[in-house]
């Protein structure tokens, strides 16, 4: 442990509660506190006045937060705010959510160690593991990273055998394999250079998603154009999702800008996609590429490392093919997701003539059948 104090009086108040360099904060030496609770639930924990086990510390409130390296998941260290017993409930947040941020800078720090190679691998587990249903694995030179939905499917011998599939030279990007339980999945391979951590994607096949929240139209209407408004000023690569008819291609280009190039993953053989690399991708125009799921394995690997390269780019896909994305999905920091045509309406409505808005003033309206009621005649309906 090491301290950091704005004044001696403070260094010496903390030496009197044991906060001296070289203490052991575990839960069996010093019981519940921000420290050691800490670091036993790798959590960020609040202990408040009499919920600490040692007397010397139930006059503060105190608030941990582990480090935690951002690629190994081990835990680096714990960092602990310590404040009077009673602050005010406001102040404290305060306090909290600096505490937050400053952990966060650290955690950025670790990952700035590892090789650019790693940091873009780790961003693009990242964001495939938080949008995806399905189990999404990182294997790296010394560490593994897996979600959630890997740990509760996959047992430690069908991991060892993932990464012996991947590893091995030739196997296909996309092969079926059996896992221990015997079930088969469909295991999709993301690598774009040898020697460089894989990401493996394992499918079942199965693809149960909630239902699409309904929400008013014209609100999702102008989030998106807000949404769109935004990224038009971002250097991050950028996917846009979409049905047919959405406007994918219109709001890639607002992203993208009027001098940006765009070309269609279908038409984007090997040659062509080295052909886009350039030697200043800071000068270069920024580009757009159509439906990445029709990119070819190869293909895929170019634009991947013209991210890398620093080129501003825009990638499309249909929204049913949003599953099939894989790495380059993944390497994006941002998704606009385009409301379909069914949650939208038509915001602005021609005006009635005003002889008709005087006569719908003076009667009911009434709409009846194709050809007309009897005993009512044309004039009658509307």
């Amino acid at each position: 442990m090491d301290r950091f104090f704005g004044d001696r009086a403070l260094d010496r108040s903390t030496e009197r509660i044991g906060g001296s360099t070289g203490a052991v904060f575990d839960e069996q030496s010093s019981g519940t506190n921000a420290i050691a609770t800490c670091l036993e639930t790798r959590a960020p924990v609040n202990v408040f006045g009499a919920e600490h086990y040692l007397d010397r510390l139930r006059s503060f409130d105190c608030y941990g937060i582990p480090i935690l390296n951002p690629v190994t998941r081990r835990l680096e260290g714990v960092v602990d705010l310590m404040m009077d017993a009673g602050l005010a409930t406001d102040h404290r947040r305060a306090l909290e959510a600096l505490l937050d941020r400053m952990v966060h800078e650290i955690s950025l720090r670790l990952l700035s160690d590892y090789d650019p190679d790693v940091q873009q691998a780790v961003a693009a587990f990242t964001t495939l593991a938080r949008r995806s249903d399905d189990a999404v694995i990182l294997l790296g030179r010394d560490f593994v990273l897996h979600n959630r939905r890997a740990l509760d499917e996959l047992t430690t011998a069908d991991i060892a055998g993932l990464e012996a599939h991947a590893s091995t030279p030739g196997e296909a990007l996309e092969a079926t394999v059996t896992l221990e339980s015997g079930r088969e999945v469909t295991v999709q391979t993301y690598q774009h250079l040898a020697g460089q951590p894989v990401m493996l994607r394992v499918r079942n096949g199965v693809r149960a998603r909630p239902p699409v929240p309904r929400v008013e139209a014209g609100s999702a209407t102008a989030r998106t154009a807000t949404r769109i408004d935004r990224l038009t000023g971002s250097t991050a690569p950028v996917l846009v999702i979409g049905e047919p008819g959405t406007g994918r291609s219109t709001a890639a280009r607002r992203i993208a800008g009027e001098d940006a190039r765009t070309v269609a993953a279908a038409m984007l053989d090997d040659d062509a996609a080295a052909a886009l690399y350039t030697a200043d991708p800071a000068t270069a125009a920024p580009l757009i590429v159509e439906e990445i799921d029709r990119l070819s394995a190869h293909a895929v690997t170019d634009l991947a490392l013209l991210v890398r390269q620093g080129r501003r780019v825009v990638f499309t896909v249909r929204a049913e093919a949003r599953d099939d994305i894989g790495y380059l999905g993944g390497l994006c920091a941002e998704w606009l997701e385009l409301p379909p045509l069914r949650r939208r309406r038509l915001q602005h409505h021609r005006r009635r003539p005003a002889a008709l808005e005087d006569a719908v003033g003076r009667r009911p309206v009434r709409c009846d059948p194709p050809g007309g009621v009897h005993g009512r005649g044309p004039r009658d309906r509307f």
